[in-house]
């Protein structure tokens, strides 16, 4: 594939005019250096920065900035397809010039090396970083931290479901990074709950403070949340709801004990998937909107679990179980 091809394409990704055709000439352009991932990563910093006001060092970058001045009265649109389309070589330059120079400026100041924890469906971990925050990950989570954090922050990068207890440091704040959205602490105890494929991000707040922030191309969206209170985010549907958090919330996290109350059999059935590394398979669709109220332990025996649903389910049900799963219907009847 051109260079400009590939510029174009991401191009498009920063304005956020995806094609899906994109995704894979992208992948296929990131496979073939590893550097390529670290220039895109430093075009996406660069492009949010821009939106934000933020002033970045280098040549390169200052005299992109002078053409798009010249053209204040275009929107940002215009301005970097034209950009891009226009003066192909302007943005080759600024990418090898000034990204390679700024690559080379964070890898002599920082060397930061970076620890990634996975932890497989069925457990759960416990973690001390380096700053004296305690981490309890959740089952089928992915973790990553810094082995010694920098001096002006602490980032981590979460993937799945996770509680801390920050370690209280006002002059370095504590970031939770989940894709481009993140969750800013300075010292308390909360949980962050970020599956991709349930589309939801939700964070529950003991005590302390923590602001959610909820970023895009061209805007970053805060949130404050109290103790007591959770806030989840549907990234697909861009809805936010607030609710308050029972009383035995931290129950699951000291205990191991899930608690839910009119909670769905959809819901229910990921929490069984990640806790047992078991799939419940709905035959039934009508089944997945029933609720249930009870406790579910990590040490309990699952098809005891399922028992007791199968006897408070009003609607008589069957299941069976084969490789793995849980095949769930509605028993007929005579």
């Amino acid at each position: 594939m051109s260079e400009n091809k590939i510029w174009e394409n991401i191009a498009r990704k920063m304005d956020e005019r995806r094609d899906p055709a994109d995704d894979n000439e992208l992948n296929e352009w990131l496979s073939q250096k590893k550097q390529n991932h670290t220039i895109l990563k430093y075009i996406n910093e660069m492009w949010e920065s821009k939106w934000e006001g933020k002033e970045i060092a280098g040549a390169s970058y200052s005299k992109l900035i002078k053409r798009i001045h010249k053209h204040e009265h275009h929107s940002r649109r215009f301005i970097w397809k034209s950009i891009v389309q226009g003066a192909a070589v302007v943005v080759i330059v600024f990418a090898t010039i000034f990204i390679y120079s700024q690559i080379q400026e964070h890898n002599t100041n920082t060397q930061l090396s970076y620890q990634t924890i996975t932890v497989p469906k069925g457990n759960r971990t416990h973690i001390e970083l380096p700053d004296g925050t305690n981490v309890w990950l959740n089952n089928d989570t992915k973790f990553k931290y810094p082995t010694q954090f920098a001096d002006d922050s602490r980032n981590v990068n979460l993937t799945g479901e996770a509680y801390f207890e920050v370690a209280h440091n006002a002059e370095v704040p504590f970031y939770v990074n989940i894709g481009k959205h993140r969750i800013k602490v300075l010292g308390t105890k909360f949980t962050v709950c970020a599956y991709p494929e349930d589309n939801l991000i939700e964070t529950a707040l003991i005590s302390g403070k923590v602001q959610f922030e909820i970023r895009s191309k061209k805007q970053k969206d805060v949130h404050v949340l109290t103790p007591g209170n959770s806030l989840s985010y549907n990234t697909y549907s861009k809805e936010l709801l607030e609710k308050t958090i029972d009383s035995d919330f931290l129950k699951y996290w000291t205990t191991g004990i899930y608690e839910f109350n009119d909670e769905s059999f959809e819901n229910l059935a990921k929490k069984i998937y990640r806790i047992y590394n078991i799939s419940i398979v709905f035959e039934d669709e009508f089944l997945k909107s029933k609720t249930y109220t009870g406790s579910l332990g990590l040490e309990d025996n699952i098809f005891t679990f399922m028992e007791a649903i199968k006897r408070t389910t009003k609607e008589p049900i069957e299941y069976k179980y084969d490789d793995n799963r849980f095949y769930i219907k509605l028993k007929k009847t005579e």
